[in-house]
């Protein structure tokens, strides 16, 4: 199951887009307009200006989710590995 199955299965994101981008924080426009300001240490590995990402909501009673999302990300870095390497 891929990171994005998990995600949209879960209904609980916020769609953005990096429009700032300096050492500790990132500037995250949604959707509606909004910004958020964002750790630059939790985004993604090579995470630039302009990329699209997705925030995702979780409280405790998601633990299964966050298992399951966890497993599709840690997944997915597995296989682009493997490609990578061949």
């Amino acid at each position: 199951m891929s990171p994005e199955s998990v995600i949209a299965q879960n209904q609980n994101f916020l769609v953005g887009k990096i429009e700032a981008l300096d050492k500790s924080v990132a500037t995250i426009t949604l959707a509606d307009g909004q910004t958020v300001k964002w750790p630059t240490d939790f985004l993604p590995a090579g995470s630039e200006l302009g990329a699209e990402v997705k925030l995702v909501i979780l409280n405790e009673a998601s633990e299964t989710e966050r298992n399951k999302l966890a497993k599709a990300i840690l997944n997915q870095v597995l296989k682009n590995k493997d490609e990578q390497a061949r």
